[in-house]
């Protein structure tokens, strides 16, 4: 009789034990310090120096222009505080400004326009190499439909 009690104890220890043993972990959210670059290194004015696309390398200079791939050609400037950019695109050519919201996971680099109500991401980065002045970005998205079917997947190359 001990020896069915003591048996019935311990499956009832066990499940007890592994009911509450069981529980999902909390998800987790990476650091957006994490990855190639922090938040702080990336902050500031970035300029443009050259897109690079099947391994070709193009600047202001080039001459002629492929069509539409000077809409890859900008400078950036990313505020951490308020996580907006600035992109001046065609900045060869002193162009146009437009602001965006941002994030920053790991390597991966998003611009939102905040006054887009779907709140579409409008541009996908992923961050390829950054060596403390020079920052590599490959263009993964962007919202130039022009651009997005002929030049998307080039490497954007920016200094501080």
């Amino acid at each position: 009789m001990m020896k069915k009690v003591t048996y019935l104890f311990a499956i009832l220890m066990t499940a007890a034990l592994m009911s509450t043993s069981c529980c999902k972990d909390d998800p987790i959210v990476p650091d957006p310090d994490e990855g190639i670059i922090t938040l702080a290194e990336l902050n500031g004015s970035w300029d443009f120096i050259s897109y690079t696309y099947n391994g070709t390398e193009y600047d202001c200079g080039t001459t002629p222009l492929p069509s539409a791939i000077e809409k890859g050609f900008y400078n950036l400037v990313f505020d951490k505080t308020n996580m907006d950019v600035t992109r001046t695109f065609e900045s060869c050519a002193g162009g146009n400004t437009q602001e965006y919201d941002f994030t920053k996971t790991l390597n991966t680099i998003n611009f939102d326009d905040p006054s887009d109500i779907a709140e579409d991401i409008w541009f996908v980065f992923t961050v390829l190499s950054y060596d403390g002045t020079e920052l590599k970005l490959r263009i993964d998205q962007t919202s130039f439909l022009d651009f997005n079917t002929n030049y998307l997947g080039g490497t954007l190359t920016l200094v501080k």
